[in-house]
């Protein structure tokens, strides 16, 4: 394939390919998740934002040329550590929100290119085993936050490495935590996403 950009009939295939993803991985997982204990003291005054920018989830990097490895492994090693110690180490507000900025996965299909620009990526692993880790990862961030807050809302930002599949993520988190009274996956397929809290603006 050349450094183009995808034609309109790859497009429809590329997004069909992952519609398909997330219909068939929310039949297995709807409903999966049980609901998890309520902390007993919360702040409703308070909000806590844990916000991740640029993830990229199946990059792979040689530290030799870049100056740090980066893998699919070292990616989800990262992600459980670094939420670990911010839940622990956050205060008990009612409501946090998890926001992903975009980029939470490094390429958006098997052709490992940007979808707008054609550029070539360095990836690790078949895009649908990085889909799935992703997933994973996203699972155990939302219930570590679970562990502290008394209510969540989830929001995956469309990135330009990852417009498709960043979506297919939002339905399938929704899909899982169908059954969680306190997590909120926002699916609006919106470039843009606000949220009120107060006299507080965050956009």
């Amino acid at each position: 394939m050349s450094a183009r950009k995808a034609s309109k009939p790859q497009q429809f295939k590329h997004r069909a390919a992952l519609e398909n993803w997330a219909t068939n991985l929310a039949k297995r997982v709807e409903y999966k998740a049980k609901p998890i204990k309520r902390p007993p003291c919360n702040k409703k005054y308070l909000l806590a934002a844990y916000v991740m920018g640029d993830p990229h989830f199946g990059m792979r990097s040689w530290g030799a040329q870049t100056g740090a490895d980066f893998d699919l492994k070292i990616a989800r090693r990262l992600h459980y550590a670094a939420i670990d110690r911010l839940v622990d180490d956050a205060l008990p507000a009612h409501h946090a929100l998890l926001i992903e900025l975009g980029d939470f996965f490094h390429a958006d299909d098997e052709t490992a290119r940007t979808p707008a620009s054609g550029h070539a990526l360095d990836v690790d692993s078949r895009h649908a085993h990085v889909l799935e880790i992703g997933f994973e990862a996203m699972v155990y961030m939302a219930k570590a936050l679970l562990r502290k807050h008394q209510k969540v809302t989830v929001r995956i930002v469309q990135g330009n490495h990852d417009p498709q599949s960043s979506v297919a993520l939002a339905l399938a988190l929704d899909a899982y935590f169908r059954n969680e009274p306190r997590i909120t996956v926002d699916r609006a397929p919106t470039p843009r996403w606000y949220f009120k809290f107060g006299n507080v603006l965050i956009g």
